[in-house]
């Protein structure tokens, strides 16, 4: 396949905007060098646990349409004790391409074509929230719902163009925790970009964010939020009444 420029359908597409989104959270790009051939050759790769499964289904199924490869999958066990799924191939021949489009492997930063859409950001979105995002709902009375999304570093990009598209504010903080699996003591140390679902974005995210993410568990409990506080907008008593939804 020739990948000349950007300009061809086949890639200006929501489903390659909510690759990208996946492989610049969960994904990894990975650069060898083959003694043997004496030449450097490059993989991408995603790795997930079970529950993440149904993103990983798509990022294979989304990899063979797009680029016609094949790849490998690898099941295990990882150091914490969980098992794994995870998808290879090969890419070097891709390389070119993705430089030439500005796709960046180690920041959360969407292209530029991405970025004029809004159907291809909110599909970029999607990607990112399966990868490393979470729905949290706060507060029992008059609840909030917060789209979280965990990174190691600060993500300006991300969160100037969250900012932008969907009308919010976003907020980033730094973050360290503790955990214990099995005999092992873990420190992680995170910076989590945070923002509002609310009013403003509610048309946004159920148009262009949720119809492509692939994790059910994150995307009902989004629009069960927008269905309910959209029920019981004006009416404080059935708001309290209908908060056992959460």
């Amino acid at each position: 396949m020739e990948y000349d420029n950007l300009n061809l359908d086949k890639f200006c597409t929501t489903d390659f905007a909510y690759w990208i989104g996946v492989v610049q959270t969960d994904g990894f790009l990975k650069k060898l060098f083959r003694k043997n051939r004496n030449r450097i050759t490059y993989y991408i790769g995603l790795g997930v646990g079970n529950k993440s499964k149904p993103m990983l289904n798509k990022f294979v199924t989304l990899s063979k349409s797009l680029f016609e490869i094949n790849g490998s999958f690898f099941n295990g066990v990882s150091k914490e004790g969980f098992e794994t799924s995870q998808f290879i191939f090969g890419c070097t021949s891709l390389i070119p391409f993705y430089e030439r489009i500005g796709l960046n492997f180690k920041d959360l930063s969407p292209p530029s074509f991405i970025l004029n859409s809004n159907e291809l950001f909110g599909a970029y979105l999607a990607g990112v929230i399966d990868g490393d995002g979470n729905v949290n709902i706060s507060r029992k009375e008059y609840p909030q719902c917060k789209i979280r999304i965990y990174s190691g570093k600060i993500e300006l990009q991300l969160a100037n163009a969250i900012e932008k598209i969907l009308d919010c504010k976003v907020n980033q903080i730094k973050r360290s925790h503790k955990s214990r699996i099995k005999n092992r003591f873990f420190v992680s140390n995170s910076v989590v970009m945070e923002f509002r679902v609310y009013p403003k974005n509610f048309d946004f995210i159920k148009n262009f964010v949720l119809p492509h993410m692939a994790l059910d568990y994150k995307s009902v409990k989004v629009e069960g939020y927008i269905k309910f506080r959209r029920a019981t907008s004006g009416n404080r008593t059935h708001f309290k009444r209908e908060l056992q939804f959460f």
